[in-house]
């Protein structure tokens, strides 16, 4: 297996959803996201939201480049 598909494979991984079992709630569901949290209701509620925050996030771009000879440390 070529290095570069381990990174892939490794990258892959770094995504975590994490939802609850519990399908209800006397006080309602918190979305936690980098952004910050938001409040919903329901879980059906809180279930799109997170789709939504998913959908709509931008990806986080990692590469490599080429070092030039005139860039000194």
């Amino acid at each position: 297996m070529k290095i570069e598909t381990k990174i892939r494979k490794a990258a892959q991984k770094k995504l975590y959803v994490g939802i609850t079992n519990r399908k209800r709630s006397k006080h309602g569901f918190f979305v936690n996201t980098p952004s910050g949290s938001k409040y919903a209701a329901t879980k059906a509620e809180a279930l799109q939201m997170l789709l939504a925050k998913i959908r709509c996030m931008d990806g986080i771009m990692l590469s490599i480049t080429v070092r030039h000879a005139d860039i000194k440390d």
